[in-house]
């Protein structure tokens, strides 16, 4: 079990469902069983196998609250409706895991219920590495839109790519907040100058765990106060993201996504794997195809 749960940390899905699967042969069952088998399936894309195994865990570990949520998390792919009420039954389970909070948010906010999915999502940074920032838990320094400061601190939780992708929402930051320093891996700092360097008040720096608190923000919540203002700027785009309003071109678009590290326990949401590519080529002329990143 333990060898099957490391495959699958690292990505090695096929290698994990192998170990799983000569232990369910042998039938010890057990709630660890369950889980590495549903993340498995779901890791290689046999989301079939995945709910199927989710059904059979939550028969011999109904009040498993991971077990549960494994489950969920394949049920998505055939039933969202069935899959968020899971999530709720997992919370109902263990209202304090934050991993189920976390889950649960990133279901509502596929589901366009953003003001209760950002509720949970916080959750997540406590499932992650502490040493991101020391203001995590800092809620009574915690920054609002409305608020008027002379110095703010925005600091990056997340990858380096959600960082840089985060970033585009510096500009709403309201003229009341006189300064703006965001704290950063050392690496990108170099990159964010050179992108920002015009824009007078703000300043990048190491992320630094040892400063007094202070009105602050997390970067990637950013997108919670501002996602109308980009919307709006936006619009721009979509004649050039809808087929219908880009019929002259005459193809079907088909989005590529890039995934982070490989250790990314979420990789299924990030992308997708390289062999649908070679479904889509197979079925599909690629004078047919429009590929948008």
């Amino acid at each position: 079990l333990v060898i099957g749960v490391n495959l699958n940390a690292l990505g090695r899905h096929y290698d994990a469902v192998s170990f799983f699967e000569d232990v369910r042969q042998a039938k010890e069952y057990s709630d660890s069983l369950f889980i590495g088998l549903i993340h498995g399936y779901i890791g290689i894309c046999s989301f079939e196998k995945a709910i199927e195994y989710g059904q059979q865990g939550i028969e011999h570990f109904p009040n498993h609250a991971r077990v549960n949520l494994a489950y969920a998390e394949a049920l998505e792919t055939a039933d969202f409706h069935s899959a968020v009420n899971i999530y709720q039954k997992c919370l109902e389970l263990d209202a304090n895991d934050f991993l189920i909070q976390w889950q649960y948010s990133l279901a509502l906010i596929r589901n366009g219920n953003w003001n209760q999915g950002w509720c949970f999502y916080k959750a997540g940074f406590r499932t992650v590495r502490q040493d991101r920032g020391k203001y995590l838990f800092d809620t009574e320094h915690e920054w609002e839109a409305h608020h008027a400061t002379d110095k703010l601190i925005v600091w990056g939780e997340q990858g380096l790519g959600d960082v840089v992708m985060f970033s585009k929402f510096l500009k709403y930051i309201p003229d009341t907040v006189k300064h703006i320093e965001v704290h950063l891996a050392p690496k990108l700092i170099g990159l964010m100058q050179k992108r920002y360097a015009h824009t007078k008040n703000v300043a990048f720096v190491p992320i630094d765990v040892t400063m007094s608190p202070e009105f602050h923000i997390p970067i990637g919540n950013l997108p919670a106060l501002f996602h109308q203002q980009y919307l709006d700027d936006s619009t721009h785009l979509l004649p050039f993201l809808t087929r219908e309003k880009n019929s002259h071109s005459g193809k079907l678009k088909v989005g590529i996504t890039w995934r982070g590290g490989h250790t990314e326990r979420n990789q299924r949401r990030r992308s997708v794997p390289l062999a649908f590519f070679y479904y889509i080529s197979s079925v599909l002329s690629h004078e047919s195809v429009e590929l948008v990143s």
